[in-house]
Formats: C-alpha cells, sequence, structure tokens
C-alpha cells in the first residue's frame, strides 16, 4: 500500500504548499485554505469572485490555476501544446535549466 512520507509544510513559502513523497515520488501541493464547510466538487475557480474572500497567499495559489484554465481554453489543439510543453521540460532538464522550485527569468 502506498503510503505519504516526508511530509513538510513551507510556511514561509510565497503560496501555500505542502512537501511530500507517495510512492517514492516527490510533490510539491498547492493548497489553499477555505472558510467553506464543503467545497463543491464542480467549484470554479476560475471565478474571479473567489479571489475576494481569501486571503493573499491563498488568491496566488488559486491565481496559476486560473492562469492554466485561461490558456488551455485559448490553445487550439491541447494535446499538441500539452506535448509541447513536455518536449520544453524535457530539454530544459536534459539542459540543467528546469526545477519546480526555482524560476528563471530571461
Amino acid at each position: 500500500m502506498e503510503e505519504v512520507i516526508e511530509l513538510q509544510l513551507i510556511p514561509d513559502a510565497h503560496i501555500p504548499v505542502m512537501k511530500f513523497k507517495f510512492d517514492g515520488i516527490s510533490i510539491d501541493l498547492l493548497y489553499e485554505s477555505t472558510s467553506l464547510l464543503v467545497v463543491p466538487y464542480d467549484l470554479d475557480i476560475s471565478n474571479i469572485s473567489i479571489l475576494q474572500v481569501t486571503d493573499e497567499p491563498t488568491a496566488r495559489s488559486l491565481n496559476g490555476c486560473q492562469v492554466a484554465d485561461q490558456i488551455l481554453k485559448r490553445v487550439t489543439s491541447v494535446e499538441n501544446f500539452q506535448m509541447t510543453l513536455q518536449c520544453l521540460k524535457f530539454w530544459a532538464k536534459r539542459c540543467g535549466v528546469y526545477s519546480n522550485a526555482k524560476v528563471c527569468v530571461i
């Protein structure tokens, strides 16, 4: 049975994040704090009104999801776009310029 190990909260992160390993895979999980007792399955996080009732770190966390959704709505072929991103990620890792924990500004 798979288990979560090395669970750690990163309280000083720019956005709320939990780091852990699941089944040997390192995961950085972004999350948001909410006052909702139950989160609806069909909650639309692209709705801008959600950002108005959250704190700043939570709004930054949701912003990444909202931007990703908007990009996917605008590309003509999601499958081609995703394959292109995978190739770019593979190339960047081989060149040593890719990391989930760092940002490279060109």
